[in-house]
């Protein structure tokens, strides 16, 4: 499912980057995705960045704390989360994760907006 806010949102950005960047974020929650559940992709204005949120019911990826917001590369963190941390810190934003057994995980991140 794929939520989007209404306007438009100029963010300059390596698109091949941003790609590996979702691949990586939707991979994991494809991996951990209970059956039958969705997987929601949500782009949403916030403060002059555009916010990217990937999130899903299911099991927690090993490595990663429950409970907590944290931003990896965070010890036992899966290798490609911590590689796609820093892309987006090529682009001025950074990668944050929650994990909460009872309300899903959420990945985010944040890019800089054009004025």
């Amino acid at each position: 499912v794929a939520r989007f806010s209404p306007g438009h949102h100029l963010v300059v950005a390596d698109i091949g980057m941003i790609e590996k960047v979702l691949t990586a974020l939707i991979d994991v929650a494809i991996q951990h995705c209970e059956g039958g559940r969705e997987i929601v992709l949500r782009l949403q204005p916030e403060r002059g960045c555009l916010l990217v949120n990937v999130a899903y019911r299911g099991s927690t990826p090993e490595g990663l704390p429950v409970g907590e917001t944290w931003a990896a590369p965070h010890e036992g963190a899966p290798w490609g989360l911590s590689m796609a941390r820093q892309m987006v810190r090529l682009h001025h934003g950074d990668l944050h994760f929650r994990v909460d057994p009872t309300a899903g995980s959420q990945f985010a991140f944040e890019l800089p907006c054009e004025t």
